[in-house]
């Protein structure tokens, strides 16, 4: 439940292979697809939030931040 609705989402990755990274997609139980192309070989869900959503780690140092006005992590 990463915007707290109480409804589970969902976070769907894959690993791309030629590049050696992560692609990811939430799913969230409303129906709202985020798309995460970031180019990380690791991602983490932090418990700091931005704007109802967890903050992401890209990497080992990278916080990611939810931008609700592009509805996307920056």
């Amino acid at each position: 439940d990463l915007d707290g609705s109480g409804s589970l989402d969902l976070l769907h990755c894959s690993w791309w292979e030629r590049w050696g990274v992560i692609n990811c997609e939430i799913q969230m139980a409303t129906g709202r697809k985020i798309t995460l192309s970031t180019g990380c070989v690791r991602l983490g869900i932090l418990s700091s939030r931005t704007a109802g959503m967890p903050d992401l780690v890209c990497g080992r140092e990278t916080v990611l931040r939810f931008d609700p006005a592009r509805g996307s992590y920056q």
